[in-house]
């Protein structure tokens, strides 16, 4: 899911400049009308594609500690609450410095590049958790609750909750503003921007849900 965000949003600087050949096509040819329903269906496409990779990395999350039920309640609530601490993080530090010194590209490159870590991070995590299965398998059975219960290592998925919440906001931001520029309408590209992504999230929190029940 990381990998898939952090190679949209290489891309999505490129996507949003020939977009708006797109749009000035529509313009020069359709109504008013159509032009801002093409004006909704580009965005809703472009978004809805960063955003079904997005959306699923916090339900991931939630389904690794779903399967070893310890302490599930408490977990999912800590992993939420900093990963919505990092979107705020995100929002304040990439609406406020990191435009002004970075600028779009080399924020969207940089978020990219925190969504490859997050990648490797699992991988290596993986790893990680097939090496305790197999050790679990010699061990006795009172210690095999300590060793599920060190299968994901809390900082980690703190940490991979709070970056991915970090890059979405940063994204959402970066998304936003090269979407007015392009598409010449800030509120209607907020608006649908954010559209997209509640929508999304939704139906990933949705299917969380279902496993928990």
């Amino acid at each position: 899911m990381e990998a898939g965000t952090g190679l949209f949003g290489l891309l999505s600087y490129f996507l949003f400049t020939e977009f708006g050949v797109v749009y000035g096509f529509l313009a020069d040819n359709v109504s008013y009308v159509y032009l801002k329903w093409g004006h909704f269906l580009i965005a809703f496409i472009f978004i809805s594609i960063p955003a079904v990779f997005i959306g699923g990395t916090f339900p991931i999350i939630g389904r690794v500690l779903i399967r070893h039920k310890v302490n599930l309640k408490k977990k999912l609530g800590k992993i939420y609450c900093v990963n919505t601490f990092g979107s705020s993080i995100g929002a304040l530090i990439c609406g406020f410095i990191l435009i002004r010194y970075l600028g779009f590209k080399r924020i969207l490159f940089t978020c990219a590049g925190i969504n490859f870590l997050i990648s490797l991070s699992s991988i290596v995590t993986q790893k990680y958790q097939s090496y305790l299965l197999q050790f679990s398998e010699n061990a006795e059975e009172k210690d095999i609750d300590q060793i599920k219960e060190k299968d994901y290592p809390n900082l980690l998925l703190c940490s991979i909750a709070f970056f991915s919440g970090f890059t979405v906001l940063g994204y959402e931001i970066i998304w936003t503003r090269i979407y007015t520029y392009v598409f010449k309408g800030w509120i209607i590209g907020f608006s649908i921007i954010l559209f997209v992504f509640s929508f999304w999230y939704c139906r990933w929190k949705h299917y969380i849900n279902e496993d928990t029940e």
